[in-house]
């Protein structure tokens, strides 16, 4: 699979209803969120999708409070106590495991 198709596919997944509908449910304030877990079958390395998921929180105005830590379970792709914060508020949003 060349890079630019890679690179396609996650473009097209952070744009795709899962992943839109999830934003949402975290950024909501109406009844607030504490934790969630989103799951997506996926086969990048995990500091990869960590690095894309903290550049896609940021571009958005929602930066990680801290870093994102792994399970550290072979073969699973699983990003732990991923916080994100409102930077206009300060406020903290429902913080997430992505597996």
């Amino acid at each position: 699979m060349s890079r630019q198709k890679i690179v396609q596919d996650l473009v097209n997944y952070f744009r795709a209803d899962q992943w839109q509908k999830f934003m949402k449910m975290i950024t909501q304030t109406d009844d607030p969120m504490l934790h969630m877990h989103i799951y997506t079958e996926n086969s990048l390395e995990p500091e990869s999708l960590a690095s894309l998921v903290a550049g896609y929180h940021e571009k958005k105005g929602i930066p990680l409070d801290r870093g994102v830590k792994f399970t550290g379970l072979p073969d699973v792709g699983l990003l732990i106590n991923v916080q994100p914060v409102d930077a206009k508020t300060g406020r903290f949003l429902a913080n997430y495991e992505l597996f």
